[in-house]
């Protein structure tokens, strides 16, 4: 056998060297990939056994968001109703404070002349009561 006889050999060898090794490692791969599938599998069945709970709480959660919009729609009616009658309410006060002030400022001057004529009225008459007229 010549050198170059051995050096074939070892190139076969280390290529059937190699070739077993990636066997062992296409191997290892696949049963990894097969155990993961089956793992996957475990998981999806049990996320369709949740699926019909999880469907039925989505149900209800939708029911009560539509409870809950409803209701904020009556609250919205009635503030609104609230407003236009705290404006109506608003425009009736001024109306009255409109109509009323001018009264009550004329039934104010009314009794303080009333008032300074009859302090005149009395003042005067009692200074004249007490009054010497020369008349004894």
């Amino acid at each position: 056998m010549t050198t170059q006889d051995f050096m074939w050999l070892a190139i076969g060898l280390a290529a059937l060297i190699i070739a077993g090794g990636l066997l062992y490692v296409f191997v290892r791969v696949g049963l990894l990939l097969t155990q993961t599938q089956a793992t996957l599998a475990k998981a999806d069945a049990k996320l369709d056994q949740f699926d019909v709970p999880v469907m039925k709480t989505m149900d209800h959660i939708g029911n009560i968001a539509d409870s809950v919009d409803s209701m904020v729609a009556r609250v919205d009616r009635v503030t609104a109703v609230a407003e236009r009658a705290a404006g109506a309410v608003d425009k009736a006060t001024d109306a009255a404070s409109a109509s009323i002030a001018p009264t009550v400022a004329k039934i104010a001057s009314l009794i303080a002349g009333v008032s300074a004529g009859a302090r005149s009225f009395l003042t005067r008459r009692g200074k004249d009561n007490g009054r010497d007229n020369g008349s004894n």
